[in-house]
């Protein structure tokens, strides 16, 4: 498209993204007709990237599944992004699963990026291939975790911070919906010292969950 279209939408996503925490992100564009601008936006990654602070290997291996699907000769097969910690092949963890109680499994195999590897840790995207389950009984939301965190919970207490951009107050005892890393579930919070949130409220209480999930401090 000409410059005069690509200076107005790069205006537009500006004005789009005002008031909120990409305030003052660069705009790239970029062409993948004529390759403009590409080398740019690798660049700005590469830059970003480093940024980053590494995530510590340490604490509980987590790892929210986000597809589940069989390998002919090898079985399950889960992928996702490792949250936390850190699991090697061979390795024994615990399945939960809204289906059924915690199952253990096997780490039969893994891969990172296509590559096979012996260990996967935070941050990095994985493929796990299990044994002693089926993929049918796991499913996106599920959490494979390290054997010694053996429990999920309907509770948690924890530190509210509400957007200045909410468009009107959250009231106290309101059921709203939880994300927490794939899965989803509805929560009834409970402030402490407000009766209600009003836009930029910070305050503390407690999430009551319909779903029990495997929620951790940070």
């Amino acid at each position: 498209v000409e410059k005069g279209r690509v200076d107005e939408v790069a205006l537009d996503i500006k004005g789009l993204i005002k008031g909120t925490s990409l305030e003052g992100s660069p705009v790239i564009p970029v062409s993948s007709a004529i390759g403009s601008g590409i080398d740019a936006l690798k660049a700005l990654i590469v830059r970003e990237a480093k940024n980053v602070p590494a995530r510590p290997e340490a604490g509980f291996f987590r790892l929210p599944v986000d597809r589940s699907f069989s390998i002919k000769g090898f079985g399950a097969v889960v992928t996702g992004t490792v949250a936390s910690g850190r699991v090697q092949k061979n390795d024994e963890a615990l399945l939960f699963s809204r289906k059924q109680i915690p199952r253990p499994v096997k780490i039969r195999g893994i891969q990172s990026h296509f590559k096979a590897a012996d260990a996967v840790c935070a941050g990095q995207r994985a493929a796990l291939n299990l044994s002693s389950i089926s993929h049918t009984d796991i499913e996106r939301g599920d959490v494979l975790v390290s054997t010694d965190l053996d429990s999920a919970s309907k509770s948690a207490a924890v530190y509210f911070e509400f957007l200045d951009s909410m468009k009107k107050p959250v009231k106290n005892h309101s059921l709203l919906k939880l994300h927490h890393l794939t899965d989803e579930t509805t929560a009834r919070v409970a402030f402490i010292d407000i009766k209600e949130a009003l836009p930029g409220a910070k305050t503390f209480g407690q999430i009551k969950l319909k779903e029990p999930m495997v929620i951790m401090r940070g």
